[in-house]
């Protein structure tokens, strides 16, 4: 087994930025992805697969939980990694990487990746990157009606990701290519992206016929769109330098201090919204139980024989939760 023979292609990009369907294209170029049993099952919203290695994505996920991040990542920073513990999941990463090798080039595929890129180097040959960008008005769409996210966290969610694995992918390989062009023409988005890769060095790689290629690409998803009303400066800077390629030529800034104080202020609401539902949690248990439902009942009938109008602690809670269900459900789910 020569050194380019097992060579890693890691395919970076903001969640609902195509990435499972770029990595999809690019196992079908002869590049192994892993057993369909180390995969992500598909669902509704990936209905072709995610492409996603299930122990990658416990690695990533596993970092994030102990950095105290969301799924998003942006609150995580490596750094705050004893050089312990991280050296004990770049182990793990590296045990995922030799069960890739032996079979030719592999992918890899995650979104998490790309905030945790510098880590994942460290168990990775020679990596070619991929980064698959996307409208960000697109992708804040998406994931409103998946998630049904804030438009205004996405849109500095989408930034945080590009500019993070626009920086740390620096003098690596890299391949930058846009959703909204594989959707307007997905013949020539892949025959450019394997000619690319073949640029790079890799070899054997083979296209597919223009009716497989269609048979991926031809289901129901959102193009572009032209709306840039919610994008401030620093986000449509960066959208032009994905537009015209400056941003692989040119240094791309990091995330501005005001947009960290966003993420760090939307996830102290989280988790008050969190402490929250721990309180229902407790009282609904302590409501449902036995032993309160007795005293219950005798507090009722000394109200009673005492002629207490006033309401009571569970009558206050029970009208608490009756107006919170009443609310709209964007109200509602404004902080998922």
């Amino acid at each position: 087994m020569s050194f380019e023979e097992s060579r890693a292609i890691v395919v970076l990009g903001m969640h609902r930025s195509g990435t499972s369907v770029v990595t999809q294209l690019i196992s079908e170029l002869g590049v192994y992805a892993g057993r369909p049993d180390e995969l992500i099952p598909p669902d509704p919203y990936n209905p072709t697969g995610f492409w996603e290695h299930l122990e990658a994505v416990r690695i990533n996920r596993d970092i994030f939980a102990e950095l105290g991040a969301t799924w998003t990542g942006v609150e995580g920073d490596l750094a705050r990694l004893s050089s312990e513990r991280r050296a004990g999941y770049v182990a793990r990463a590296k045990r995922v990487v030799q069960s890739l090798q032996g079979r030719g080039p592999f992918v890899l595929k995650d979104p998490r990746i790309s905030l945790l890129f510098p880590l994942w180097r460290e168990a990775l040959p020679n990596p070619i990157c991929v980064i698959a960008w996307r409208d960000p008005m697109a992708v804040a769409q998406s994931l409103a009606t998946r998630d049904l996210r804030p438009r205004l966290l996405t849109l500095a969610e989408w930034e945080h990701y590009n500019r993070t694995l626009l920086r740390d992918t620096i003098g690596e390989p890299r391949v930058l290519v846009a959703y909204e062009d594989l959707l307007t023409d997905p013949i020539h988005f892949v025959r450019e992206l394997h000619a690319a890769l073949t640029r790079f060095g890799l070899e054997g790689l083979s296209l597919q016929s223009e009716e497989r290629i269609r048979q991926i690409v031809n289901f129901d998803r959102n193009g572009r769109t032209a709306d840039e009303s919610l994008l401030d400066a620093e986000q449509r800077s960066l959208l032009a330098g994905l537009h015209s390629g400056a941003a692989l030529r040119d240094p791309v800034p990091s995330t501005s201090a005001h947009k960290s104080e966003l993420f760090a202020e939307f996830g102290e609401v989280r988790a008050h919204r969190k402490q929250l539902e721990d309180y229902d949690s407790l009282l609904n248990a302590v409501f449902e139980s036995r032993s309160w439902r007795l005293g219950h009942s005798l507090t009722g009938l000394l109200r009673l024989l005492r002629k207490s109008t006033a309401p009571s602690a569970v009558d206050r809670w029970k009208e608490m939760m009756r107006r919170r269900s009443s609310l709209p459900a964007s109200s509602r789910s404004s902080l998922d």
